[in-house]
């Protein structure tokens, strides 16, 4: 058994905020081109938690609908006040895009 502490996983400063008041909804429910803070991840299985996190995914960051379907593509935009450009665009099955919780709402980055 090792002493040494775990390492924290650490986003970019700015690219996670509190996510805004208002009612949430499921990502596969907004429209191509909307913008939504994510609430919640939603996931029953930990390893889809863990996938969705890995891939920047995860509470606070804002996503945009790039297209819905199968699979539904979302990018991952980051906060309002994140300056690091780290959008990135992921993949979902309509099943993981059903359960992640957003709240609409978010400025565009470009």
């Amino acid at each position: 058994m090792s002493d040494s502490p775990a390492i924290p996983v650490i986003s970019p400063p700015g690219c996670v905020a509190e996510v805004p008041g208002g009612p949430s909804i499921a990502l596969s429910a907004l429209a191509p081109g909307e913008i939504a803070h994510v609430a919640s991840l939603g996931m029953d299985d930990p390893a889809d938690n863990a996938l969705l996190r890995a891939m920047g995914l995860r509470p606070g960051v804002r996503v945009r609908v790039i297209r819905l379907g199968q699979p539904s593509i979302v990018e991952v935009l980051g906060a309002e006040a994140c300056g690091c450009a780290c959008a990135s665009r992921i993949g979902l099955t309509k099943e993981l895009a059903a359960k992640v919780l957003v709240v609409r709402g978010g400025s565009p980055t470009r």
